[in-house]
């Protein structure tokens, strides 16, 4: 069992050696950028970035949901708990989505009726990309890519702890949704420094309803006489 475990960090300490080398011998490329000094709205750019008071204010139970208001994005609902990102009539395996530049692996490019593991409401900024440039991702981002960004990954120490509560309740969906997360530092910044993120959340969904009856009463009374005769 010792043996089972420790073969593997010999391993990986190993090739991050082999590696870090190889990457010393490659040259370091130039890249220059320049601003356009415009407003998002008045570019023909293919990406919309949601973030700060723009986020909070749009965010929803879902991520579908979240982006529906968008130019070009529209949310395809299976109920209030289910909602699929659908970029230019895109959607499922054709619309790549990431957390944190990653690719978020759940069972929603399979299936229109299940949920995606994203959770909007604990979102920093969500990216949306559109065109050619998603391709950059692969095949599977041909209809384009959603990235939500969080503070799960720390990218810097922090000066003070910070903490966040939200509640909402959605009267239409007849759901409640609490979530809270903490953000802190250990050690110092000489010696190094952790950063610690913890976050939590819980949402309850309630049985939808509508007044008087699902089902017409003389439907039901049309089919029972057809199948008596």
């Amino acid at each position: 069992m010792r043996l089972s475990v420790s073969l593997p960090l010999s391993l990986s300490l190993l090739a991050t050696g082999i590696a870090a080398v190889h990457a010393a011998e490659e040259p370091v490329y130039e890249l220059i950028t320049t601003a356009i000094h415009r407003q998002q709205s008045e570019t023909a750019l293919p990406v919309t970035v949601l973030t700060g008071e723009g986020l909070h204010s749009q965010v929803r139970a879902t991520l579908g949901d979240t982006l529906a208001n968008q130019p070009g994005i529209s949310n395809a609902s299976f109920g209030p708990a289910v909602g699929q990102t659908v970029i230019r009539g895109q959607q499922g395996r054709r619309v790549m989505n990431l957390t944190n530049a990653m690719p978020n692996i759940d069972a929603s490019g399979n299936s229109a009726d299940h949920a995606q593991g994203v959770e909007p409401l604990l979102a920093e900024s969500v990216e949306v990309l559109r065109g050619p440039a998603t391709l950059l991702y692969g095949s599977g981002a041909i209809g384009g890519v959603v990235n939500v960004l969080d503070r799960r990954i720390g990218r810097r120490p922090l000066d003070a702890p910070a903490f966040a509560f939200e509640g909402r309740h959605d009267s239409a969906a007849d759901n409640t949704t609490v979530v809270g997360s903490a953000d802190f530092s250990s050690g110092n910044f000489r010696n190094g420094s952790l950063v610690w993120h913890l976050d939590g959340m819980q949402r309850e969904w309630n049985d939808m309803e509508i007044p008087g009856f699902a089902i017409d009463p003389d439907w039901l009374a049309f089919e029972a006489a057809r199948e008596a005769a």
